[in-house]
């Protein structure tokens, strides 16, 4: 994590991809074989648990320019564009 002179952050590298899913007992279920269904977090194994790459830039309001509106839940909306490319 790096911290810029005018307070944004940036991160780039590998983090815990979040999905979750315990492929066996998934398994299991769908074919009659385990009756009690599905385990609890704590029990299941999480078969797809890799890494992801990820890009994070956090950046101080201040630097967005002034807010566009709220959205449903009444939070401040900025309009803003992202976008990223892999050099070919």
């Amino acid at each position: 994590m790096s911290t810029t002179a005018n307070g944004v952050k940036l991160f780039a590298g590998p983090r815990q991809d979040s999905f979750f899913f315990d492929f066996f007992q998934f398994n299991a279920v769908i074919g009659g074989i385990a009756p009690g269904g599905f385990k609890t977090a704590e029990e299941a194994v999480d078969n797809f648990g890799q890494e992801s790459m990820a890009i994070v830039v956090e950046a101080p309001n201040s630097l967005l320019g002034s807010p566009t509106g709220q959205n449903a839940l009444g939070l401040t909306v900025y309009k803003t564009w992202v976008t990223t490319n892999k050099k070919q």
